[in-house]
């Protein structure tokens, strides 16, 4: 066995000791050993060796770096909640427009998936119903009908298999993730896609095929996104994002958007473009609200935070005038 690990087992005072010999300054040793002993070394100094990177030796310090970290943390926190509200709204409106058009029946008992073939019309789940443009329907049809034997099933999809005779979409959306959501939403026909599209989106000026270029890579967005945060990443540019559309971005929020800051990556797939798209995606006005002003108060706390003469905001990825943004889209923005 090998004794020379590359990452060996390091106490708090070693721990301190190699964040010095990295060039980080170190002003509080308690604070320190206390901030170590809540949260990895890992997330609190490796999450952000893009910023060591760029600055002087012994120009950043420890506090800086553990304050940028809370800040980042909230600022995730507060997204991941609204990402689930918009998990939530995309879901209640495939579940309804499935139901609508398809009915509230789909067969689950005795299901051999080798020779499946989705043949009843009757089956809200039947191919035909189906689009296979992007080439993914049968695979998605086998993995929403195979949720019905997962292990662990959600409480409500559980107590229907058990007590109802059937087990309608929006139980079914209950127990499917966030990503087999987008699966099913991505073989929707595109009548049934366009019709869940106006329900975002009839309001603005935009086409029938932007209105779902732009809910496809908004929702995409969202989801990688989430992933990521999920898994401890944080930094954008290691990582290839769904990118939201230009034309349909600044056409919406031609105030607080140009087209000239899209050009330079501005709101494409940053925490910009994270922020913009929850905007669109919320689905009424009081929770629009709400995460405006949850992430609004957090930013305002750090207004004038800086790490060695660079904004605090630029680190997170946002326009230095991100407060003055979030401003006017709170006296403005209207679903």
């Amino acid at each position: 066995m090998c004794k020379n690990f590359d990452k060996p087992f390091l106490t708090y005072d070693e721990l301190i000791n190699l964040m010095k010999s990295r060039g980080i300054q170190v002003n509080n040793y308690n604070f320190a050993i206390t901030a170590l002993q809540s949260h990895s070394y890992y997330a609190l100094i490796n999450g952000y060796q893009h910023i060591l990177a760029n600055f002087p030796c012994n120009s950043v310090s420890f506090e800086d770096i553990y304050s940028l970290y809370s800040l980042d943390n909230t600022i995730n926190n507060i997204i991941f909640k609204y990402i689930l509200f918009v998990e939530r709204g995309l879901k209640s409106r495939l579940s309804y427009q499935v139901s609508k058009k398809y009915g509230v029946f789909t067969s689950w008992e005795d299901l051999d998936y080798k020779h499946l073939s989705f043949t009843d019309p009757n089956d809200y789940l039947y191919i035909k119903y189906y689009s296979n443009s992007n080439g993914s329907r049968l695979n998605t049809l086998m993995s929403l009908k195979k949720t019905f034997i997962d292990k662990y099933p959600s409480k409500p999809l559980e107590h229907y298999k058990q007590t109802k005779n059937h087990i309608p979409p929006w139980i079914l959306c209950t127990s499917i993730t966030f990503g087999k959501a987008l699966m099913w939403f991505g073989i929707l026909r595109d009548t049934d896609k366009q019709d869940i599209c106006d329900l975002y989106f009839n309001h603005y000026n935009l086409t029938t095929n932007e209105q779902k270029e732009l809910l496809k890579q908004s929702l995409s967005l969202l989801k990688e996104y989430r992933n990521l945060i999920a898994h401890g990443n944080r930094v954008f540019n290691n990582f290839p994002l769904p990118q939201l559309p230009k034309h349909a971005l600044t056409t919406i929020f031609c105030n607080t958007l140009l087209e000239s800051e899209y050009n330079k990556g501005l709101g494409r797939c940053d925490t910009y473009a994270i922020i913009l798209s929850l905007l669109l995606l919320l689905v009424d006005n009081y929770s629009i609200q709400n995460f405006l002003y949850e992430l609004y108060s957090a930013l305002k706390t750090h207004e004038e935070f800086e790490i060695c003469h660079t904004h605090v905001f630029e680190f997170l990825n946002l326009p230095n005038d991100i407060l003055s943004r979030l401003e006017y889209i709170m006296n403005n923005f209207k679903r």
